[in-house]
C-alpha cells in the first residue's frame, strides 16, 4: 500500500468515527499528522475524492461527503443466520466506482479470455495479502478459482480419475459431504471429539485406510468453531510425511482470527504436504465468486487442466474489480469493519450463550 492510500485509510476511519463530521482539517495540519508531505497528503485526499468519501471546494477546503442513502438498521442486533457480510454494511458506493474505474481502465481485457490460473496483478495483490498473515509463496503456486468451493470441485475430480481417497471429518462442511457423496469418492470418516482432534485415533484410521488426502478446517472449523492447537498441527503434519497424503486446509474464516501469533498448516509445513484454500465470499460478498488455492508443485498441472475445462478462467470482472477494490486500499479499510463487526456478534453471542444456556458447553474462541 502507498503512503497516500495509507493516509487516506487512516481519515477515512477518522470519519466514521465522527472525528471529522462536516470539513476536513486543512493540507497542512495533516501533513503534521501523517508527518507526510504536502503532495502526499494531497494525493491522499484526491484520493478520497474518487471513491465519494469527500469533496472539494476551491479556495476553501475539503468536506466529507454525507450519504443520505444509508439504509436504517435495528440497534444493538445481529444476524446469525449467515457468516456471509450483509449487503447493508457492504460499501456499494465504493464498490461501484470500482466497477467504473475497472471498465475504464481494463475494458479490452472483458472482450478477451484471461489466464487460466488467474489475472497475473490480482495473484501478485494476494501472494501480498497472503504474506500479511506469514503465508508466502511464489505467485505460480496461487490459482485463483470461482469461489474456494470450486477448488473443492476441482481437488475432488483430481481424487475422482486418480483413483484416490480423502479422508474427512464428521463432523464437517455439509458442501464437503456433498462433493463426495454426489461424485461417489473413496472416503474414509474420521469421528472427532467436538472440542479437539485425537491425534493417536487419528492416526490409527490414516495407517489402515491409508487416504491420500485428508480435508479439514483447522481454523474456526465449521460447525464446530474449534480451532486446532499448535501440537495437533505439527502432529498432522508428522503424519502427513509419515503416511504420504496431501492435506487440504480450508481457511475458509481465516481473515477473522488473524494475526501472527496463528500459523497455518500451510506456513508449518516443508515439504509441500498442504493445499490451502481461502475465500473471499465472507469479507466480500458470496456473489463476487473468488477464491484461491496454494497448490503443491506436484499438482499444478492437473489442478489447472480440470480449472481449464471446468470454466476456462475465473470471471475476468470480478477478478479487475477486486484488483482495484485492493489497489485503492479499500479493501484493507473495509477489511477491519467487517472483522470488527464479526468480534461484535460473536462477543454479543458468547454473552448470551453465557447468560441462558450457562448448564451446556460450548466452544470458546474469543
Amino acid at each position: 500500500m502507498y503512503k497516500y492510500q495509507s493516509i487516506a485509510h487512516q481519515i477515512l476511519h477518522l470519519i466514521e468515527e465522527g472525528e471529522y463530521e462536516e470539513q476536513i482539517p486543512p493540507v497542512r495540519k495533516l501533513m503534521e499528522v501523517f508527518g507526510a508531505s504536502q503532495s502526499t497528503v494531497t494525493h491522499a485526499l484526491q484520493h478520497l475524492v474518487t471513491m465519494n468519501q469527500v469533496y472539494a471546494k476551491a479556495n476553501v477546503g475539503y468536506f466529507v461527503l454525507s450519504n443520505n442513502h444509508k439504509e436504517a438498521t435495528v440497534e444493538n442486533s445481529y444476524d446469525f443466520s449467515t457468516a456471509s457480510t450483509s449487503w447493508t454494511d457492504f460499501p456499494w458506493e465504493n464498490y461501484s466506482q470500482c466497477l467504473e474505474i475497472a471498465i475504464q481502465n481494463k475494458k479490452t481485457e472483458l472482450f478477451t479470455y484471461g489466464a487460466i490460473t488467474g489475472n497475473e496483478e490480482l495473484k501478485d495483490l494476494f501472494r501480498k495479502l497472503l504474506e500479511e498473515d506469514q503465508i508466502y509463496t511464489k505467485n505460480e503456486r496461487i490459482i485463483i478459482t470461482s469461489g474456494s468451493q470450486q477448488a473443492l470441485h476441482i481437488l475432488s475430480l483430481i481424487i475422482m480419475t486418480r483413483k484416490k481417497s480423502i479422508l474427512i471429518e464428521q463432523p464437517t462442511y455439509s458442501q464437503m459431504v456433498h462433493l463426495i457423496e454426489r461424485l461417489q469418492l473413496n472416503h474414509v470418516i474420521y469421528s472427532r471429539d467436538w472440542n479437539k482432534i485425537q491425534i493417536k485415533e487419528l492416526e490409527k484410521v490414516i495407517q489402515e485406510e491409508r487416504p491420500d488426502f485428508v480435508y479439514l478446517m483447522p481454523r474456526l472449523h465449521n460447525p464446530l468453531g474449534t480451532t486446532m492447537t499448535e501440537q495437533e498441527k505439527k502432529s498432522v503434519l508428522a503424519l502427513s510425511e509419515k503416511y504420504d497424503f496431501y492435506i487440504i486446509e480450508d481457511d475458509y474464516l481465516g481473515d477473522f482470527e488473524g494475526g501472527n501469533r496463528y500459523q497455518t498448516l500451510f506456513e508449518l509445513d516443508v515439504h509441500q504436504r498442504v493445499i490451502y484454500l481461502k475465500s473471499f465470499s465472507k469479507i466480500m460478498f458470496p456473489g463476487q465468486r473468488l477464491g484461491l488455492a496454494v497448490l503443491p508443485e506436484s499438482l499444478l498441472d492437473d489442478f489447472q487442466s480440470f480449472k481449464e475445462i471446468s470454466d476456462i478462467h475465473t470471471n475476468s470482472l470480478s477478478q479487475i474489480i477486486m484488483q482495484t477494490f485492493i489497489e485503492s486500499g479499500l479493501y484493507a479499510h473495509h477489511k477491519h469493519k467487517i472483522v470488527l463487526k464479526h468480534q461484535q456478534k460473536a462477543d454479543a453471542l458468547q454473552k448470551g450463550l453465557k447468560k441462558y444456556f450457562s448448564a451446556y458447553s460450548f466452544n470458546d474462541n474469543n
